[in-house]
C-alpha cells in the first residue's frame, strides 16, 4: 500500500516498507467502497489519486491537467488496398432491340450531284444525312 504522509506522522519500518502505489484499471470515485487498509493510495485510469479511509475512497488530487486545445488536422493517409471482388450479380433484364435501317434514298441536286441521303428506320422514323463537298 502507498502511504500518504501527514504532519506529525512517525516514520516507522512498516510505513517505509509499504511505500507503493496501487494502480487501478477502473474509474475510482469519491466514497467508492474499498477493502484497502486506511492510508492506501490508488491511482485510477483517469490520473486521479485516491486514499482509502474507513472503507471509502477519498480524492486527494489529479495528475491530469486541463483539456488542451484541439490539434491541427492531420495529413490525409495513404489509400488503402482494394477490397476483394464482390459476388457476381444477377443478369439484368433484356434491353430493347436497337433501330435498324429499312431503306434509304440518295438525294441529288438539279445537276445530279449527291447531296445526302434519307434513311427510313425500323420504327418508320427518318434520318436525313447531308453530304458536304470537302475543300482543299
Amino acid at each position: 500500500m502507498a502511504i500518504v504522509w501527514k504532519n506529525g506522522d512517525v516514520i516507522s519500518a512498516d510505513k517505509l516498507n509499504n511505500m507503493q502505489l496501487i494502480y487501478s484499471t477502473t474509474d475510482v470515485k469519491t466514497n467508492d467502497a474499498t477493502d484497502l487498509p486506511d492510508g492506501a493510495v490508488t491511482l485510477d485510469l483517469n490520473g486521479d489519486l485516491y486514499q482509502a479511509a474507513s472503507g471509502k475512497q477519498t480524492l486527494l488530487g489529479s495528475f491530469k491537467g486541463p483539456q488542451g486545445d484541439k490539434g491541427d488536422k492531420g495529413d490525409t493517409g495513404d489509400a488503402g488496398a482494394a477490397g476483394p471482388a464482390g459476388p457476381k450479380g444477377d443478369t439484368g433484364a433484356a434491353g430493347q432491340d436497337g433501330l435498324s435501317v429499312k431503306s434509304g434514298t440518295i438525294n441529288e441536286d438539279k445537276n445530279g450531284a449527291v447531296t445526302g441521303a434519307t434513311l427510313k428506320m425500323s420504327d418508320d422514323s427518318t434520318i436525313n444525312l447531308t453530304l458536304n463537298k470537302a475543300t482543299a
